[in-house]
This record gives structure tokens, C-alpha cells and sequence, in this order.
């Protein structure tokens, strides 16, 4: 036997099924999804396809300062293919023969160009939104490269000339500060003597570090037992004279070791072979 709710789901059902199949099929009769090889380009600027929307879109940059990026969509399944193409391309044209969009070679980039004036032969000077901005890189003592920068700001439009000058001379003298004679670059922390090592940061000023001299102790058959590590300290000797304090004592320590060596050769009883 049913019960009530059985009996009253298989009359109902008929006509449920009925309606389900009624609107999938509208759907699928009404819903076409285009492929992007199949569509033709657009010949006006700014109307494009897109496959996941399967609309023509119109997009433009408004003349207003600064510009706002617009776009309208036009579905290829309310107003058809070409029906939405159309229109996507008169509302584009429109907006221009009514001066609200800018007329440029893509709708993706507007390229600025600065008037002469706004322009730097200097590495390093250019014009920002306020003024003209100087940028320059320096390295500290643990070779770390850091980015400073200065902002001449210019309130009237007449003197962009006289701080387009300012900022250039202070560029130069910036340039004249950073190479200046005195400064140490990567070839001045090789020594050239073996075992004279640099052990701390290398940079433009150095402030801190040690040139370390590595004391080599070998037996009479020349292998090598310990090492013994000496530093000299930059802060207290100086830079060029605790390198030159390493190098002499690698040399005196190298020199001793010889004459260690030899005499220890020379006091060893010579091994006669028996008749």
C-alpha cells in the first residue's frame, strides 16, 4: 500500500519532468559558446571578444585628468555575433566623435611624452610629479648597496629650468664624492701574498675588519702540523699598515721556519751504511 506522500509524488511527477526538460532544452537552444579562431577581429581600437563573457566589449580612457578606464559589454547572446560587435564598435566610435574618449593606438597603454623641458642629460635626474628628483646608490662597509634620493620641488612653472640646474649640479658633485680618490674597490682586499687573508666587510669606507696572517708550522718532512691565526685590526693599526704588518708576519714566520728546519737537518747524526 502507499502512503499518502508516495501517492502524491508520482502524480506530481509527470509534470515536473515535463518542466525540467522544457527549460534545459530552452537553455541549450539559446546558450551558444563561440570558439575565439572562429570570431573576426575587430578593425576599431578599443573592441575586443571576450570567450569568457561570449561578448564584444568596448573599452576607452575618458579625457578627464586623470583618466578613468571604461568599458561596456555587449553579450553575443542577447544581441547576436554581429549584432553585438556593432555595437560595441559604434558605442567606441561615439565616444570619441563626442570627445569622452582619448584617441590612442591601443586601449591598453596611453604613452605620455614629456615636453623637452621636463627632460635630463644627467644619469640620475628626472622629473617627477612635483619637481625634479635626483637618485643615487651608495655601498657601506658590509657591501650593501642602498638606494637615496633627493626632491627639488618646483612650485611655478617658470623656474623648471633654474631646479632642472640645481638638481643636475648636485648630481655632479654627488658624482664627485662617490669616486672621489681613496676609495677602495674589490682589488685593494687581495693582498697578494699567500696566507695574508682580509677577514671582515669589504665596501667604499672601511671602518671595521682585520687583515689576518696565517702562521704555517710543518715538521722537518715538511707536512704541515697546525696553523696559527694572527690578526691586525684595522681600527688600531689602519688600514695599510695592518696589511703590511700581516705580510711581515708571514715572511718573519716563514723565514724562521727555514732556519728551524735546517738546523734541525744539521743536528741529526748522518746514518753511515755498515761495511
Amino acid at each position: 500500500f502507499r502512503t499518502d506522500i508516495e501517492q502524491m509524488f508520482w502524480l506530481v511527477w509527470p509534470s515536473c519532468r515535463a518542466a525540467c526538460l522544457g527549460a534545459h532544452h530552452r537553455f541549450l537552444s539559446t546558450t551558444i559558446t563561440y570558439l575565439e579562431s572562429t570570431i573576426p577581429k575587430s578593425s576599431v581600437t578599443g573592441v575586443n571578444w571576450d570567450r569568457h563573457l561570449q561578448s564584444w566589449i568596448c573599452t576607452y580612457l575618458t579625457t578627464t585628468d586623470p583618466p578613468t578606464r571604461l568599458r561596456q559589454i555587449f553579450p553575443a547572446r542577447r544581441h547576436g555575433l554581429s549584432g553585438a560587435k556593432q555595437l560595441a564598435e559604434t558605442a567606441r566610435l561615439t565616444a570619441e566623435r563626442d570627445g569622452l574618449a582619448r584617441i590612442v593606438d591601443s586601449a591598453r597603454s596611453v604613452k605620455t611624452v614629456k615636453p623637452a623641458k621636463h627632460q635630463s642629460d644627467v644619469v640620475g635626474v628626472r622629473w617627477s610629479k612635483y619637481g625634479w628628483r635626483v637618485v643615487w646608490f651608495t655601498v657601506n662597509e658590509r657591501n650593501v648597496r642602498t638606494r637615496n634620493d633627493r626632491l627639488f620641488r618646483v612650485n611655478d612653472e617658470r623656474d623648471v629650468d633654474k631646479i632642472r640646474l640645481m638638481a643636475e649640479q648636485f648630481r655632479n658633485e654627488i658624482d664627485r664624492y662617490l669616486n672621489r680618490p681613496g676609495l677602495r674597490g674589490r682589488a685593494d682586499y687581495q693582498s697578494g701574498v699567500k696566507h695574508v687573508i682580509w677577514a671582515g666587510y669589504g665596501g667604499m669606507e672601511t671602518k671595521g675588519g682585520q687583515w689576518a696572517a696565517y702562521l704555517v708550522y710543518r715538521d722537518a718532512d715538511g707536512r704541515k702540523i697546525r696553523c696559527v691565526k694572527r690578526g691586525f685590526a684595522v681600527v688600531k693599526y689602519g688600514f695599510d699598515k695592518a696589511l703590511q704588518l700581516a705580510i711581515e708576519a708571514v715572511r718573519a714566520h716563514a723565514a724562521q721556519q727555514e732556519q728551524e728546519l735546517a738546523l734541525q737537518s744539521s743536528t741529526q747524526p748522518n746514518q753511515t751504511q755498515p761495511n
